[in-house]
């Protein structure tokens, strides 16, 4: 469903402004012969008349008649049960006796009236956050609205467009209210609404909110986004929300959210973006953000993950996937010379790990396909190092890679000869 809410937001606060004391006075009237039955309600409706600004009597005269709904949804559900048995029990709502077969009838006269009350009381003080609260709990209420209805039917269709212009309406006035954004959001994400819808209507939140309030925001936001994301260790700690809620999410827009989150809200979720960025084999951004990390020594991992543990992931994205890092503007070769510089070894905390990245270096220049400079990295390290584990690793993958050059050329002069011996006969 497509939603555009500026034009929903300014229809529905000019309406509001248009809004006379003579239409005000006409509804109050229906109310009036609506209600005409029910004994408890025409003496709220005398209190309202009498003071119409006072908040308190607006909610007890809208519980009242949700308290009178309750009963006769109990009592619905009490009359299936006992199918079987003769009849059923009236029921008493709002001074007035239902009989069982007043019941459809009854609750469709009540949740009119009930709405048709929450309008009343919103024209007269649009700015009482308890009055918006309790007609949008009203409107987005299972017995209203139930969460899942054929889309041609119209009746709960034209209930779904009524929650969202009350929602549009709300926001006008209600735009610094984290709970009326977060209420509008479980409302879409319950009724299955679009991706699009949903992303627009959590980015207008985080614009109209105060960047203190972000905080109860960003969680929802990120766990809508999890039903898409990988199940992998480092992404465990996400909320995901239930199974029936699952939608087809692009990589693009997950990407794009979560760059956000992690650039502008909270930077220790740059871990779990390289995460997401690695699963979608996105290797240059997530080489990038590794690095990242890395020069960040405030950096702390909030799954526990070391130093070490980083520079092993950056040296196998870049080993294993040096064009891709190429074009992301990394240069892995200055990164590890940087690194194992005398001035920098220490500070970098690299302890045992000379020997693995001068080997990551080397691998990284073979899959790129500069066999001579591979070759005098190797012979660089062979000279640099100070420890027998690391001699004894760099010399083993030396001889390694020596080997398969040796045995690549061979293959060759054996398929030329081949080829010469073809071409004889």
């Amino acid at each position: 469903m497509s939603l555009a809410p500026p034009l929903l937001m300014e229809e529905s606060a000019s309406r509001t402004r248009t809004r006379s004391g003579a239409q005000v006075k006409d509804e109050s009237s229906s109310a009036c012969s609506l209600l005409v039955k029910y004994q408890r309600l025409v003496v709220y409706e005398e209190q309202v008349r009498q003071s119409p600004y006072d908040v308190s009597t607006w909610c007890s005269y809208m519980e009242e008649i949700e308290d009178g709904l309750s009963a006769l949804y109990e009592a619905a559900e009490n009359e299936k049960r006992r199918r079987k048995s003769a009849g059923g029990k009236s029921v008493e709502v709002c001074g007035r006796v239902v009989s069982p077969g007043e019941t459809k009838s009854v609750v469709r006269e009540l949740q009119k009236a009930r709405i048709m009350i929450g309008e009343r009381c919103l024209c007269l003080l649009p700015g009482s956050y308890k009055l918006w609260r309790l007609h949008l709990q009203f409107r987005c209420s299972p017995p209203f609205l139930p969460a899942h209805y054929s889309s041609v039917s119209s009746q709960h269709r034209r209930r779904f467009k009524g929650a969202l212009i009350a929602f549009e309406r709300s926001l006008v006035r209600m735009n610094k209210f984290p709970r009326i954004w977060l209420r509008y959001v479980t409302f879409l994400l319950t009724h299955h609404t679009d991706v699009t819808a949903i992303r627009r209507t959590f980015d207008r939140a985080l614009l109209a909110l105060p960047a203190t309030q972000h905080q109860k925001v960003w969680p929802p936001y990120i766990s809508c986004l999890a039903q898409a994301l990988p199940k992998t260790d480092l992404l465990q700690h996400i909320p995901r929300l239930p199974a029936t809620n699952n939608r087809n999410i692009p990589v693009e827009t997950q990407l794009r959210v979560l760059r956000r989150h992690a650039h502008c809200f909270d930077p220790t979720a740059r871990q779990t973006l390289a995460a997401i960025c690695h699963h979608h084999s996105r290797w240059g951004e997530a080489a990038q953000l590794y690095f990242d990390m890395l020069n960040d020594a405030s950096f702390v991992s909030p799954h526990g993950s070391t130093r070490h543990d980083l520079w092993l992931t950056l040296a196998d994205i870049c080993t294993q996937h040096p064009l891709q890092v190429k074009r992301a503007g990394l240069d892995f070769d200055a990164i590890v010379r940087a690194a194992l510089s005398p001035c920098k070894a220490e500070e970098q905390q690299l302890g045992e790990m000379e020997g693995t990245l001068w080997t990551k270096l080397a691998g990284y220049h073979i899959r790129s396909g500069s066999f001579e400079v591979a070759r005098s990295v190797y012979e660089e390290a062979l000279e640099s190092v100070s420890r027998v584990r690391d001699f004894t690793l760099i010399f083993d993958a030396y001889v390694k890679f020596e080997e398969g050059v040796v045995e690549a050329l061979m293959e060759l002069l054996q398929d030329d000869d081949d080829d010469d011996d073809s071409n004889e006969a």
